[in-house]
């Protein structure tokens, strides 16, 4: 039950965070999540991004981030080229999201805020921007913790695709595969661990 990270002063352990992203990768598999779909998170730093995170990958989808202060244009423009069926957002850009969903292939909006920062007591209100939007507190809580295999080829599968900076031009995507994340994981070990 070791400390994962401490955020305002609180604790959230390895075992919390686990647990909630296997909760939230059932619920994206029962939204019919599979390997290969791209699932965007637009949040800012906070709790919910690791729990989004994990959950995307052991979901089998793809996760790409996307800067939450980027202009909508770019917000637009990398939803598109990546080829976004769900997003991730917090509820302060939410409506940046509804004026862009219209020229977006956006199958599904999941949404949270502060108040689901510690605790999935209180989901973020999500009924009145219509069907395919859902809290992700409701979404955590309503998932089963338990492993499952989406079929994962490491070599071959993309887990991330990460947009470079536009400092030439537009961004780019850069596609990286499981073996690919696990190599710089073991490439940055090797080099602080000595």
């Amino acid at each position: 039950n070791r400390t994962a990270f401490i955020y305002r002063d609180t604790h959230i352990s390895y075992e919390q965070v686990y647990r909630d992203s296997l909760r939230f990768a059932y619920s994206l598999k029962k939204l019919g999540v599979k390997k290969g779909t791209v699932i965007s998170v637009h949040l800012p730093t906070c709790p919910q991004y690791i729990v989004a995170y994990y959950g995307i990958v052991l979901s089998g989808a793809i996760y790409s981030p996307i800067n939450p202060y980027f202009p909508k244009d770019d917000v637009c423009f990398q939803l598109q080229d990546s080829d976004t069926e769900i997003i991730i957002t917090h509820e302060s850009t939410v409506n940046d999201i509804q004026s862009l969903q219209a020229n977006l292939n956006l199958k599904k909006v999941i949404v949270t805020g502060d108040q689901e920062m510690f605790s999935y007591d209180n989901p973020v209100y999500v009924k009145g921007y219509g069907e395919g939007w859902y809290s992700l507190a409701d979404l955590i809580t309503s998932g089963i913790e338990e492993e499952f295999d989406p079929g994962i080829d490491p070599k071959n599968d993309l887990v991330h695709i990460a947009y470079t900076g536009g400092t030439t031009g537009r961004p780019k995507g850069v596609e990286i595969t499981h073996s690919n994340l696990i190599s710089s994981f073991l490439q940055t070990a090797a080099w602080t661990a000595g």
